[in-house]
């Protein structure tokens, strides 16, 4: 069990807050009588920020079976020309 555990639910309002584990590690201890250490609330907090990330496009099909192109712009390159495409 983590020494943040009995914390929990304020850590998750900070963390919703914006604030990192930095100032929620202060706070802990200056208001709250905290004795442990800092890496034990910043793990604390990473656990809680982690999630999968967004998932945009699911592609369905065998491999082979369809192809899929970017028209999106990119960074301008130099060609050999020396002109910006």
């Amino acid at each position: 069990m983590s020494a943040c555990e009995p914390h929990r639910e304020w850590i998750e309002e900070q963390v919703r807050l914006g604030r990192n584990a930095t100032s929620i590690y202060r706070e802990l201890v200056d208001r709250h009588g905290f004795d442990h250490q800092y890496n034990s609330v910043k793990r604390f907090v990473g656990g809680l920020k982690q999630t999968d990330p967004e998932r945009f496009d699911v592609l369905e099909f065998p491999p082979g079976e369809e192809a899929r192109v970017d028209y999106g712009q990119g960074a301008p390159t130099l060609a050999p020309a020396e002109v910006y495409r």
